[in-house]
């Protein structure tokens, strides 16, 4: 059976559904990568953390056979057709030359998104540790990167989870050098900016609201 679908270039609508997210399984997008070699395919495998399971067969059918049982794809003869919002999604994963890590953090909670932007297409991605990733549409460009930050300046300055918080946003651009940032909010309301890769790269005190301005300039805004 072949495999067809709109992936490799993102549609210039850069939409996966403009009114709706949709939940995939890690196999799902296992079989969405599958679909085609395109020049973001080996990133967007890496950052969903499916590098190991490239070559298994048998987890890409397993999610092949669930997006035709859920409905998201059909068999056409021997053609095996993506329908929307997955085909979308399919080609913003295939042809993405830009993705995001985002992870918010305080001492007693810890979420993940990841971002993946494409010529003319976006994705916010919230991941879930049992296995399963909501997609959501995002802006195309440099749309991609300030959602993100404005989504780091709100939860700082929110506190939904309490403080002390942090946030922290790795910045992949295809042909370039990564970029990490990390930027944590006190109790007693002062920030401290920490710029660079690893685990534990210096960090300094800075004020706000400056403090959101040399964050997005260091990953590249």
């Amino acid at each position: 059976m072949n495999e067809t679908t709109t992936a490799g270039q993102a549609p210039a609508s850069g939409t996966a559904g403009q009114d709706a997210s949709v939940l995939l399984t890690d196999h799902e997008i296992l079989a969405l990568l599958s679909f085609g070699n395109g020049p973001g395919t080996a990133m967007s495998r890496r950052i969903f953390r499916l590098e190991a399971f490239e070559d298994n067969a048998l987890l890409t059918q397993a999610g092949t056979t669930t997006l035709v049982v859920r409905g998201l794809a059909e068999v056409d003869g021997e053609d095996l057709v993506l329908k929307e919002p997955v085909a979308t999604i399919g080609a913003i994963l295939l042809a993405a030359d830009e993705w995001l890590e985002i992870a918010l953090v305080t001492p007693a909670a810890e979420s993940v998104v990841f971002g993946v932007g494409a010529p003319g297409g976006a994705l916010m991605v919230n991941l879930d540790r049992r296995g399963t990733q909501r997609f959501y549409p995002a802006e195309p460009g440099d749309g991609l990167l300030r959602g993100a930050l404005a989504v780091a300046r709100d939860y700082l300055q929110t506190a939904p989870d309490g403080l002390p918080a942090a946030v922290s946003i790795t910045r992949h651009v295809a042909g370039a050098e990564p970029r990490a940032a990390h930027l944590k909010a006190a109790e007693d309301g002062t920030f401290e900016l920490a710029v660079g890769l690893g685990d534990q790269p210096p960090a300094r005190t800075v004020a706000a609201p400056a403090c959101f301005d040399e964050f997005a300039a260091a990953l590249g805004a």
